[in-house]
Formats: C-alpha cells, sequence, structure tokens
C-alpha cells in the first residue's frame, strides 16, 4: 500500500498512524490473541499450552531489600518478554524511521490539495508562512536561482527531455 504508484505522502503519513495505534489496542488485546492462536495451533495439531519452568532458587543476603520476583508462569513471561516487547520495538521503530516523513508533510501542508479546499485564510497563510520561513534562502527573491527561474521553460524542458526519453 505504502509503495503504490498513486500514494501521496499525505495519505502515507496517515496509514501509518492508524497502524501505529491499531498496533498500540493490539497490545492489550493478548487474551483475544491467545484465543486465535490456540484455536489455530489445535486446527494444525501444534502444542498449544505454555510450558511451565521449575523455579530456581536464588541465594539471597540477609540485608537485601528487594526481591526480584522470576515469572515462572508460562504465559505471562511469554506475554512479558515475547508479545509486549516484541510490539513495543514495532511500535518505536515506526514512530522513529517515519519521524522525518510526518515532519515533511506537516511542513508542506500549505500546499496539500486537501488543506487548499477545506482551510480557512488565516490556516492557510499560516502554513504558506512556515513553509516560506523553512525555506526562507530558497524562495528569497534575492537569490539569484529564485529571480532566474522561468517556470514555463522548466517544464518545456522537461517536456522535451520526457518525449526523447532523456534520462535527468
Amino acid at each position: 500500500m505504502l509503495q503504490a504508484k498513486d500514494v501521496d505522502i499525505h495519505r502515507a503519513v496517515g496509514v501509518l498512524q492508524n497502524t501505529i495505534q491499531a498496533l498500540s489496542a493490539y497490545r492489550d488485546d493478548f487474551d483475544q490473541v491467545k484465543r486465535t492462536a490456540q484455536n489455530l495451533a489445535e486446527r494444525w495439531g501444534a502444542q498449544s499450552e505454555f510450558t511451565e519452568i521449575r523455579k530456581r532458587r536464588m541465594k539471597r543476603h540477609f540485608d537485601e531489600l528487594s526481591q526480584d520476583e522470576r515469572l515462572s508462569d508460562g504465559e505471562s513471561r511469554f506475554r512479558i518478554n515475547v508479545f509486549n516487547a516484541s510490539l513495543d520495538i514495532i511500535n518505536s521503530q515506526l514512530s522513529q524511521r517515519f519521524t522525518s516523513m510526518r515532519e515533511t508533510n506537516k511542513r508542506f501542508q500549505a500546499i496539500h490539495p486537501g488543506t487548499l479546499n477545506r482551510a480557512q485564510d488565516n490556516a492557510l497563510h499560516q502554513h504558506a508562512q512556515r513553509l516560506a520561513d523553512h525555506y526562507s534562502r530558497d524562495l528569497s527573491p534575492k537569490n539569484s536561482r529564485a529571480r532566474k527561474l522561468d517556470l514555463s521553460s522548466v517544464v518545456d524542458d522537461f517536456a522535451e527531455r520526457k518525449a526523447r526519453k532523456i534520462n535527468f
């Protein structure tokens, strides 16, 4: 879905946000996930019970205040060490890896067609001002490239290269 040709950055950010929220909600539904996995294991003829391990005796010193409790229940151990840990890693990776894409989407919100159609004039002005402030050196009239830029010649050059199938 995210690699489709017709997906824009705004839609991709929305899909990623929905995925992160769904994974966060999925973390709270361990019992439902366990039931589904048990049904699937029964159909496949696989073991559907957690193995129990013997609780180890730990040496304790006389002045030790805290007692680290080991999880002896297989289900609790799996839920904490595998299920929750995996979902936490996936959520943090999705959040970290796509931070720049979310920032880019927010920065270019002023020229997104949905924003142009729905936003009030003052909100559009604020979005455009943020974009202009961020790219002030590139959009400045003092920039010689900006003054020399003739958009129609750029479009004509692009069309000509595309027609001749010349690499850019």
